[in-house]
């Protein structure tokens, strides 16, 4: 191989201004081809290279009206699993209910994955996905709270999602927008769910042995058990 042969030479390549590669005379490190012709992702032109350094934010450059939106998204997903988290210290500690805590956490943590699936929408018009500082829980939730603020905290994601598609469309970003139309339906059918403990737990009228029960039955199987 040539760099066998002359791994001892100290080899001085240099880019020309018209593009071209200077090496010594009779040594051609890329066998096959002309010698004028070096492979630019080898020898990348210092022009090329401001360029891909100017659009690494290409995407909100080009698509600034997404930027809000797919912020106020990241956002409303981060501040669900914080106040989802912090309802569930409170309804394992205060209220003693160690199964809701449990499916209450458990449904916080999908939030990231989430999250993570909006990027990827925002990465395939190499757009940054931007995470803002979110607000603490400032309250102490009784069970009843802890349902109001799950359910608020995915509204808020949902016309965040919604938002986010309007800006999408009109941008002719039809792909992203139903992409992101999966996931607001996948946190729709959360809320469902969540809508349907809600009911449960006022019907249960405080029975918190029964109704912890019911949970464990309802998110493990994903089917109503009751009667």
């Amino acid at each position: 191989m040539w760099y066998k042969e002359h791994e001892k030479l100290d080899i001085d390549i240099n880019l020309c201004a018209s593009g071209r590669r200077e090496e010594p005379e009779g040594l051609n490190l890329f066998p096959g081809m002309e010698v004028g012709l070096a492979p630019l992702f080898y020898f990348p032109h210092r022009e090329v290279r401001q360029d891909m350094n100017v659009n690494v934010d290409y995407g909100f450059r080009r698509w600034p009206m997404l930027e809000e939106p797919a912020r106020s998204v990241t956002d409303a997903m981060q501040r669900a699993m914080r106040f989802l988290d912090t309802c569930k210290e409170y309804v394992l500690i205060q209220e003693g209910m160690p199964m809701t805590a449990l499916c209450i956490h458990r449904q916080a943590h999908t939030y990231g994955e989430l999250w993570d699936q909006f990027g990827a929408v925002l990465h395939q018009r190499h757009m940054i996905q931007n995470f803002p500082a979110t607000p603490e829980l400032d309250e102490t939730p009784d069970l009843t709270r802890a349902f109001e603020i799950i359910l608020d905290c995915m509204e808020r994601i949902i016309t965040a999602l919604g938002e986010f598609i309007t800006a999408a469309d009109g941008a002719r970003l039809y792909p992203l927008g139903r992409e992101a139309e999966n996931l607001q339906m996948e946190v729709s059918q959360d809320m469902t769910r969540w809508l349907e403990a809600a009911r449960l737990w006022e019907d249960a009228k405080g029975n918190k042995v029964s109704y912890e029960k019911w949970m464990k039955e309802f998110f493990s199987s994903g089917v109503d058990t009751a009667e």
